[in-house]
């Protein structure tokens, strides 16, 4: 589990903050407190375990709140940081 962690986004925050797990962020039996949305934090796993490949949201709503999610890790590569930004704006249009 560690590795899905760390190795997909070495420089992320999540890669930073388990890359070297500080003791006294230990409860007694070892587990570490994620403050965040289960939901979410669930999906950026699936995110990490399938190599940074987005499903398909039918709610937009959904979407918004898992790119808020990588943003906040920094595991927002830059091919979806320009899909949200053309996503969000109707006049915009993405060439490649």
């Amino acid at each position: 589990m560690k590795s899905t962690l760390t190795e997909p986004f070495p420089e992320s925050k999540l890669a930073l903050k388990f890359g070297k797990v500080v003791p006294h962020h230990l409860s007694d039996d070892g587990a570490i407190f994620i403050d965040r949305n289960f939901k979410m934090f669930s999906m950026v796993i699936d995110y990490l375990r399938n190599n940074g490949k987005v499903q398909h949201f039918e709610d937009l709503q959904l979407k918004d709140q898992f790119f808020a999610e990588l943003r906040y890790w920094d595991l927002m590569p830059d091919e979806l940081v320009t899909q949200d930004l053309v996503d969000k704006s109707p006049n915009l249009k993405c060439i490649v």
